[in-house]
């Protein structure tokens, strides 16, 4: 019964309550049959007399007839009312017939059937042919003597089925009596035994229902109450059953993740402990990092002044270099031109001796040629002579100069060699320069990039500092809002397998955010020089991962 489901229960509970009422129903309106047939049957016993009583009411007349017949001669009008005299005796017996049950009533029925037969012979075949004959009163009393006979047999048989049927109306209402106190009792007995049959049922229904509902309701009342040790002991296959089994197997469920929610709470009030503390850490070291990058920071500023003014000075060499080198360059070109002049001057210089080498010998001749001319020629000899003079000092002072050329074209030459020697090197210091003030220049932008990097670098330093603090914050009032939770669950009363431990660690309180500010530099430098590749430097890349973590 209890392995049945509820309404499966209910079912057999109303089925045998209706097949039980149902039961007393059919029998009760069997007795009813029972009974309308004993009833039927007095009513048609009860027309039987009645029809008896015309049957013997209906032998007086018959009797009337013939007396009519025999005093009045009046054969039509009684021939008339013979036949529907007869013939109403024969439907009386009709009826009657329809009234009896019994073979003795049947035999004496026919036995009537026999009289009224013989009545009917006598009257028509002996009475009526004497009447017709006009006999003798002697002879007619002789057929009257037998009719009277016939006619008594008549009513002692009616009389005889009378009395039966007298006594089976008894005996039926006798029995109607007794069939209807019997019925009574009977159904009284069945509706009583309905009755107990619904209360056991009803007691079985609220053992099988009621009771383990209200268990369920009493269980249901003390996990409201948060206690999820109470136990529901319900054994049953049907829906209560089912019902006992998922609230067993929710208590089951809600102890597993009340605990695990213990167990969690725990994990994050610790785990929220340690990243309060990591977080001071982190906060420290990024207070930390922010001075160093602030001196950083004002070291760089320090250095890109001076670079810059290294550069400035680079540039300032570069163009004395550069004026040294045209200098230089204009100076090569002017020994040149003197080395050109003092050959030409010494070309010069030698014709100039040759001239006066020709004079000399000129003079020599005309000294000669004066000798030869005496007296006449001694004025020209004496001329000559100072021509020779003239001739002999001009190369004197020709030979100086040439050997004073010749010097100063090999000082001019040897100083040209050396310029020309110096003139590579010159050139050289000059694209080294160059490059210096171009790297100078390159420094200024590369350190300007690396201020500009520091500077987002210390802005990114204050907001991680700002941020593990924001950290610390958060991770504390996690920690809170654990111990909320903790305080919530507790509400709950679990089985100690399921009960987490219970860790209580001292929060870290985040340090004051200290403001931290920087030096920006506000010089700018434009180079002027031309740059080489110099140095690139990226720091928009959005992901750390080629970057090594400590």
């Amino acid at each position: 019964m209890k392995n049945l489901k509820i309404a499966q229960k209910l079912i057999l509970s109303f089925s045998i309550v209706t097949i039980t009422f149902v039961m007393v129903s059919v029998y009760q309106i069997d007795q009813r049959h029972h009974l309308s047939r004993i009833q039927h049957g007095g009513i048609i016993r009860s027309n039987a007399l009645a029809n008896i009583k015309e049957v013997k009411a209906m032998g007086t007349i018959l009797y009337q007839d013939v007396a009519n017949a025999v005093i009045n001669r009046d054969l039509i009008e009684n021939m008339k009312t013979w036949r529907d005299d007869k013939a109403n005796t024969l439907s009386d017996l009709d009826n009657l017939e329809k009234g009896l049950d019994t073979s003795t009533e049947k035999e004496l029925l026919k036995e009537c059937r026999e009289h009224l037969k013989n009545l009917f012979s006598l009257f028509e075949d002996e009475m009526l042919p004497l009447i017709k004959a006009d006999s003798s009163m002697a002879a007619i009393r002789v057929v009257d003597a037998k009719f009277d006979t016939v006619l008594s047999s008549l009513e002692v048989d009616v009389e005889k089925i009378a009395t039966l049927i007298e006594a089976d109306n008894k005996a039926s209402d006798k029995l109607f009596d007794s069939t209807a106190n019997e019925a009574f009792i009977f159904t009284m007995i069945i509706n009583v035994i309905a009755v107990i049959i619904a209360i056991i049922f009803t007691y079985v229904m609220i053992n099988l229902i009621a009771k383990p509902l209200n268990k369920g309701v009493v269980f249901v009342n003390e996990i409201s109450k948060g206690n999820l040790m109470v136990k529901l002991d319900i054994e049953q296959k049907d829906e209560v059953g089912i019902l006992a089994s998922s609230l067993k197997n929710m208590v089951v469920k809600l102890n597993s993740i009340i605990g695990n929610i213990v167990l969690g709470a725990n994990n994050i009030a610790e785990a929220s402990s340690q990243m309060s503390h990591t977080s001071q850490q982190l906060s420290q070291g990024a207070n930390e990092q922010a001075s160093s990058v602030e001196e950083v920071s004002s070291t760089m500023e320090e250095i890109t002044s001076i670079i810059e003014q290294n550069s400035q000075n680079a540039l300032q060499t570069e163009k004395i270099s550069v004026a040294s080198y045209q200098g230089m360059n204009d100076v090569a070109t002017r020994a040149n031109n003197a080395v050109e002049a003092n050959r030409t001057i010494a070309d010069k210089i030698k014709i100039i001796n040759d001239i006066a080498f020709q004079t000399n010998i000129l003079a020599l001749n005309a000294a000669v040629e004066a000798a030869r001319a005496g007296e006449y020629g001694r004025g020209f000899a004496v001329v000559a002579a100072e021509v020779r003079k003239l001739a002999e000092r001009s190369k004197v002072a020709a030979d100086e100069i040439v050997s004073l050329s010749q010097s100063s074209l090999s000082l001019s030459e040897g100083a040209g060699k050396k310029m020309m020697n110096l003139m590579p090197e010159l050139e050289k210091t000059t694209q080294m320069v160059q490059e210096i003030s171009a790297a100078s220049a390159e420094q200024t932008n590369g350190s300007a990039q690396i201020n500009g990097a520091i500077q987002q670098l210390n802005q990114i330093t204050q907001q991680n500092a700002s941020a593990s603090e924001e950290l610390a914050a958060s991770a504390e009032e996690l920690a809170n809002q654990a111990e909320q939770l903790k305080d919530f669950v507790s509400f709950f009363k679990i089985e100690k397998e399921s009960k987490a431990m219970h860790i209580n660690k001292p929060h870290a309180t985040p340090t004051p955010k200290k403001e931290i500010t920087v030096k920006k530099t506000t010089k700018q430098f434009v180079p002027t020089a031309k740059k080489t590749s110099g140095i690139n430097l990226n720091l928009k890349e959005h992901d750390d991962k080629n970057y090594e973590n400590f």
